[in-house]
């Protein structure tokens, strides 16, 4: 029987909570078993698993009830935060083959487990029904803006003050009001020019 070797990888704080995730769902026992998993699967396609060390075995603590699960707990997260140092137990002969082939490649172990580990958490997002975020980009939005009807009064000047009638949009004096279309104006400033021409019914 093989030997298990305890080591040490460090993750992404937020691979960690994914991972910590799936083990409270059941679909693994442990840190250990997950990776055991990614690593047979590297393994495997480098040629270099033997029977003895079959993913399939990996999986006899996965919740038997699979098909009940909902694609809605599809959680996404952003790897924006530090890299958090974890360890988990390991066959000792599989993390040796798995060692010295990442080695051979010049490449760094944690850097590899990450990525497998990622790869593993986005492939069950693409592999679900989950709708995906979406970026709307150059959004432009057509309103049809009405002039407002305005009325008012100004100073000049000089002492003569005017009065702006929408209806023919220009200022008028107020000594020359009520105008011919003052009578059948629609605007509500009729009211308002009522009231400053005293004496006039119109």
């Amino acid at each position: 029987m093989n030997k298990n070797l305890r080591i040490t990888v460090r993750f992404e704080a937020p691979v960690r909570e994914q991972i910590e995730q799936l083990i409270k769902e059941g679909k693994y026992k442990n840190i250990s078993q997950l990776v055991r998993t990614a690593v047979n699967k590297f393994l495997e396609k480098k040629g270099m698993t033997s029977a003895n060390n079959s993913p399939d075995s990996t999986h006899r603590y996965q919740n038997k009830n699979d098909n009940d699960r909902l694609d809605s707990t599809t959680e996404v997260h952003l790897l924006d935060s530090p890299r958090k140092s974890v360890s988990f137990k390991c066959n000792e002969k599989l993390w040796k083959s798995f060692v010295s082939a990442i080695k051979a490649q010049g490449l760094s172990v944690c850097h590899i487990l990450e990525a497998m580990i990622f790869g593993w958490l986005e492939g069950k997002v693409h592999l679900s029904h989950t709708i995906k975020p979406f970026k709307i980009e150059n959004l432009v939005v057509k309103r049809a803006v009405k002039r407002v009807r305005r009325y008012a009064t100004e100073d000049s000047v000089g002492s003569e003050r005017r009065f702006y009638c929408a209806l023919k949009d220009c200022h008028v004096h107020v000594e020359s009001l009520p105008l011919s279309d003052c009578q059948d104006c629609p605007n509500p400033c009729r009211s308002f020019v009522r009231k400053k021409v005293e004496g006039e019914d119109f």
